[in-house]
């Protein structure tokens, strides 16, 4: 007798709790298409629906052991995915605060590039390398507090540092990020592109 879609789902969860990872390949084929069209259709850009769902199955993978104990598969993976739709989104937030302070303390300054010129791929790979050249404190600073939404008091007690230095810590790793996107002379498609976030 041939096993039920939950049954079968339980069957493969219990698999990948032990690192079966054909298992994962058959989990990550009945979901990715349900997953990328909700990524897709939320974020208007392939790029970051392909980065949600790579984000979703690397925490499916990181924590299978979990999966031998779960009782309703759907629901326990689309928890998973709304959980990391939640968290991609809440950080883009974040940077989109962070771009609006930024912009407002230079207001004047204009750049003759047209904010179309990249694609929304090439300004995120732009933003990495500007977060890649910051000092490893800094950079550590800068993703827990832009892109984990912790608190300064948070990040300083994470680290061990006072929150002062946290506070300084992110100061120059801003001033950094936007000189960088001045130096590609991008700072115009910098800025836009977190508007349109």
């Amino acid at each position: 007798m041939a096993l039920k879609d939950d049954d079968n789902e339980l069957l493969l969860l219990k698999q990948i709790a032990n690192g079966d990872e054909s298992a994962f390949r058959s989990i990550y084929d009945l979901y990715r298409d349900r997953f990328y069209g909700v990524a897709l259709k939320l974020s208007s850009s392939e790029y970051i629906a392909e980065e949600i769902l790579q984000e979703v199955f690397i925490s499916i993978w990181r924590s299978r052991i979990l999966l031998a104990r779960v009782t309703k598969p759907s629901a326990y993976l689309f928890s998973i995915f709304y959980n990391c739709l939640k968290q991609r989104f809440r950080k883009e937030a974040l940077e989109k605060r962070l771009k609006m302070r930024i912009f407002s303390s230079d207001p004047e300054k204009e750049h003759p590039f047209d904010e179309n010129e990249l694609s929304r791929e090439n300004q995120y790979q732009l933003l990495d390398k500007a977060i890649s050249i910051l000092p490893p404190q800094q950079a550590m600073v800068y993703k827990l507090s832009k892109e984990e939404g912790l608190s300064r008091e948070e990040v300083a007690q994470k680290m061990g540092i006072s929150s002062n230095t946290v506070k300084n810590h992110l100061a120059n790793a801003m001033k950094t990020i936007k000189n960088t996107a001045r130096q590609f002379g991008l700072l115009l498609i910098f800025f836009s592109f977190f508007c349109r976030i």
